[in-house]
């Protein structure tokens, strides 16, 4: 029997078990809040979503209204800016300006979201972007635009460590250093110069990378150290000091030039080395966005270094002589008096003139070898996008863009194509004869003005890098990679090509090596690069000097790129350091680095390949020796 006293005890030992379990429970519950779940923490910016819904159905609406009198006058932009988008979307999409201007009026009047023209213009450049992803390639979604502007802000998401080198010293650009490795041991960014290109380059990339890993855009784990080589944007620092002072007497060929842009890879990784630009259309290119690399994105028509891509195309087929193929690349055509124009060999070899009545397949060949070394990426729908890649991840390709090109010409591949004769097409380009617009005309003007690198081609002097370091991968038996400006890099390995490029790529590797060197016995004219080769190093190549190239040169008549001179090559730094006698040569690490460069005149300059010349100095004067990066 229970005494009285113990029936208290009992009583209150059970208040304060039930009292105890709702306090755990109340606090498991309030913690259970303040705790974020999925979902919880993803802020959806509705009024960017409306805004750029309405930029992105103005650009699929089929047969939009005229503008009226009131739509005009409630324009959220007007003047130079309202210019400026019209502009773009005529040259972007190949409107007419009436059609600009409809589809503009739509948008201004689709939403009254508008806080000004800011939002507007970016809404369209939001709009054009996503048309011009893999996501959707008709029309773009309220679902892919909400995903693509929502940003997951969790607090307990970590920073991941972003690390740089300067002078054999490891930079922290971004991150807690605590989880960073040694701390003692990590050089602050805030060390550097103010005016150091590396610096400003490396804290662009890392604040681009870390606002996409925050917001959930970019999956890091671990540390990612960027590639940019310290050592190497000091050099083109210094050309920068020099054309500020207009003393740039070792470079004389950087005088009289409107734009200049550089980009230097390792072709055993495919990281990106340096990357310099000087000019306004680089100061435009490098405030596109965050962490952009102005000189990857600054672009031009590739002229004749697109005969790299036929000139492979061409070497997989048994029927060529290489020897031939080599010393057409040489001199970038034969100019003699067996022809009547220097390209024609090259144009006659683009649209199979030697198999007269027969489908060709080089166009489509052409296309599939540039597809397959990471041109036209991303063009499912025309747009600024189109040709370029992302560098921190190729699986986001608006994260610090660059863009490799786009080589306008036929994309099918199943079946050849039917021509006209060479001789049919060169009348009607003289204007001595009509052109009767049929298929095998049109088919016949792009092949030609694509393997001369004109028309819609684009390139940047990264693409210019991309395309020697592709051919040396696959003389390598290595396949294609995307560049990109970190490491460790996912998903940047292209799909292995045939085996047969491989052999292929050697030949046409020989003929960007007699490009470099002296004329020779047999042919008519040196090398395209052999007259800037021997300025800079002071004796001509040869033998195994360690250089390869191939020169390209836009047409005066092209209204915006006239006298444009691009250069596209390649260097083994032990066999030239080797050829030049230097003494620790044989001790010097053996680095393979291509090298891109666009060289924009200005107007009235006097003639003069500016590229070629320039990226011979770059070679001698600061690409070697290089340290790794």
């Amino acid at each position: 029997m229970i005494k009285p006293y113990s029936r208290v005890l009992a009583g209150r030992a059970l208040w304060m078990g039930v009292c105890v379990l709702t306090m755990l429970f109340s606090t498991a519950w309030w913690q259970q809040k303040q705790t974020p779940q999925i979902g919880d923490t993803v802020f959806r910016p509705t009024g960017r979503i409306a805004q750029v819904l309405a930029a992105s159905n103005s650009l699929d609406a089929q047969n939009p209204e005229h503008p009226s009198e009131n739509s005009k006058a409630n324009m959220p932009c007007e003047g130079r800016s309202l210019a400026v988008l019209r502009v773009r979307l005529m040259s972007g999409l190949e409107w007419s300006q009436a059609q600009a201007d409809a589809r503009i009026a739509q948008a201004a009047q689709a939403t009254d979201r508008w806080s000004g023209c800011s939002s507007f213009l970016q809404a369209f450049q939001w709009a054009i972007t996503l048309a011009a992803t893999p996501a959707d390639t008709s029309s773009v979604s309220a679902r892919t635009v909400e995903q693509q502007l929502s940003e997951d802000v969790t607090w307990t998401r970590h920073i991941p460590c972003f690390l740089g080198k300067e002078n054999n010293q490891i930079v922290l650009l971004s991150g807690n250093p605590m989880n960073c490795g040694n701390p003692p041991q990590l050089k602050s960014l805030a060390a550097l110069s103010r005016e150091s290109s590396y610096r400003q380059l490396a804290s662009g990339v890392a604040k681009a990378s870390t606002l996409s890993a925050v917001t959930g855009k970019l999956s890091s784990t671990g540390s990612a150290s960027l590639t940019l080589n310290a050592q190497l944007q000091d050099g083109f620092d210094l050309w920068t000091a020099c054309l500020n002072n207009k003393t740039c007497v070792k470079v004389p060929a950087l005088q009289r030039l409107r734009d200049v842009s550089v980009v230097i890879m390792d072709a055993q990784s495919g990281a990106l080395l340096a990357a310099w630009c000087h000019g306004k259309a680089c100061n435009k290119a490098n405030a596109t966005g965050p962490g952009a690399l102005g000189a990857t994105l600054l672009e031009a028509p590739p002229a004749s270094t697109a005969k790299l891509l036929f000139a492979l195309g061409l070497a997989t087929h048994e029927q060529m002589d290489p020897q031939v193929l080599q010393k057409q690349i040489k001199t970038s055509g034969q100019n003699d008096g067996s022809v009547s124009k220097r390209n024609e060999w090259w144009e006659r070899q683009a649209i199979c003139d030697t198999q007269k009545g027969q489908r060709c397949f080089v166009p489509s060949q052409t296309r599939a070898i540039s597809d397959a070394f990471g041109f036209n990426l991303n063009c499912q729908a025309k747009g600024p996008g189109c040709g370029r890649v992302g560098l921190v991840s190729a699986d986001v390709p608006s994260l610090v863009p660059g863009l490799i090109g786009r080589l306008a010409i036929d994309t099918q591949t199943d079946r050849g194509v039917k021509m006209i004769d060479w001789e049919h097409y060169d009348r009607i380009r003289q204007g001595k004869q009509k052109p009767q617009g049929d298929a095998a005309y049109t088919a016949t003007s792009r092949a030609i003005q694509a393997v001369i690198g004109a028309g819609d081609s684009r390139v940047s002097a990264m693409g210019l890098a991309v395309v020697p370091m592709q051919l040396w991968r696959l003389s390598q038996k290595m396949v294609p990679v995307i560049p990109s400006v970190m490491a460790p890099s996912a998903s940047t390995l292209l799909p292995r090509p045939p085996e047969k490029w491989s052999t292929a790529a050697l030949t046409v590797m020989g003929g960007m090596r007699k490009a470099v060197e002296p004329a020779e016995a047999g042919w008519q004219g040196a090398g395209t690069i052999s007259a800037a080769f021997t300025h800079e190093m002071q004796k001509p190549c040869t033998g195994e000097c360690g250089v390869w190239g191939k020169t390209g040169t836009v047409s005066q008549k092209d209204p915006g790129f006239a006298g444009t001179s691009l250069f596209s090559g390649l260097v083994d730094t032990r066999d030239l350091s080797k050829w030049r006698g230097d003494s620790d040569a044989e001790k010097s690490p053996r680095q393979v680095l291509s090298i891109g460069v666009i060289a924009i005149p200005e107007k009235g300059a006097p003639p003069l390949h500016a590229a070629s010349h320039l990226a011979m100095a770059a070679v001698n004067q600061i690409m070697l020796p290089v340290r790794g990066p």
